[in-house]
């Protein structure tokens, strides 16, 4: 039985249709990169789960008729069609019953949209199938330069950002699309490395080092927050290691930093620092006074003197007295 709230989501009727009564059209598999051995053993994965546990999400197909014949053309779920394909071949040879996609058949809107926004916001869609997509809509619409690629960027709902970092993955180096397609590097990633202009070797060298200081940090935290793939602050930070690139540091790793200091390696007062730092001050809980003081019995044992100025905050008057000036 379909969920209700699935079924008034495309306002549409719901089947059950073999996987050779459902036709398939290239311009609506919008997950193409990879095909091959990779991509076959994921089929397969996905397969046995359909096998245990049933198809959890429907397909989406469009019909038209002719005459009395009615063709159903999938937009959305081609893996899942393939997968159970690949199911009713071994049970065809057993004997089995053979098994149905479940698919909403549609009727409005626009096919390849849906098709894109099906999979667009799926954990497991790749920033390479994405990337080919966006050099797909520039062709057959013509949508090209920057206008093209704000009305790319409001077809897909994503920022115009995005839309140039992804374009920029379909020239990078087949190491690093293989990583960014794999799951292994995020797109934010990715996207640092390709704005540095970096020799091939540089690059690799480069995302062997962020592996190393993304296992650094996974070992660091609980299993259940492990992200599992190499992050950009990794990135960033494996830049600044290997080049002599500048590459600014986010707030987070300045947080991380000063954290750091409050280690057993550290004296008392640097820790106490660090502390009220990342535990107040960061957190807007202390004030700027109390985090001074902390600062100069952390630094006067190496100056001989506190070197912060006094600083004269000018009161803020409350709301009630800005009222009565004016």
């Amino acid at each position: 039985m379909i969920p209700e709230p699935e079924s008034r989501q495309y306002g549409a009727e719901t089947k059950w249709l073999l996987p050779e009564q459902i036709q398939v059209d290239a311009k609506f598999n919008v997950r193409t990169y990879g095909d091959g051995e990779a991509a076959d053993g994921k089929l397969s994965d996905l397969a046995a789960t359909i096998e245990r546990d049933g198809q959890l999400d429907a397909g989406i197909v469009y019909a038209s008729e002719n005459g009395d014949t009615v063709t159903y053309t999938l937009v959305a779920g081609h893996r899942r069609r393939r997968a159970i394909a690949l199911l009713n071949e071994s049970r065809s040879l057993s004997g089995q019953p053979l098994l149905r996609m479940r698919v909403i058949v549609d009727h409005n809107g626009d096919p390849l949209r849906k098709a894109i926004v099906s999979n667009l916001h799926r954990e497991d869609f790749s920033p390479m199938d994405l990337a080919m997509i966006i050099q797909r809509l520039r062709a057959a619409h013509g949508w090209d330069g920057g206008k093209g690629t704000a009305k790319i960027a409001e077809y897909l709902a994503i920022s115009r950002q995005q839309v140039m970092e992804h374009e920029k993955f379909l020239t990078a180096d087949k190491s690093l699309q293989d990583r960014l397609h794999a799951g292994v590097l995020s797109w934010q990633s990715a996207a640092e490395l390709t704005r540095k202009k970096l020799p091939p070797e540089k690059r690799q060298e480069i995302l062997e080092r962020a592996e190393e200081i993304q296992a650094e940090e996974e070992a660091r935290k609980p299993v259940e927050k492990r992200q599992g793939r190499i992050q950009h602050p990794a990135v960033k930070r494996a830049i600044r290691e290997t080049t002599d690139t500048a590459v600014a540091r986010s707030r987070r790793e300045i947080l991380e930093w000063v954290e750091a200091l409050d280690g057993p390696a550290y004296d008392p007062s640097v820790r106490a620092w660090a502390q009220y730092f990342v535990d107040q001050w960061a957190k807007g809980k202390g004030t700027d006074k109390r985090m001074i003081a902390k600062f100069d019995l952390m630094i006067t044992p190496i100056m001989g003197k506190a070197v912060t100025p006094k600083i004269r905050h000018k009161p803020t008057p409350s709301y009630r007295q800005s009222k009565q000036k004016k």
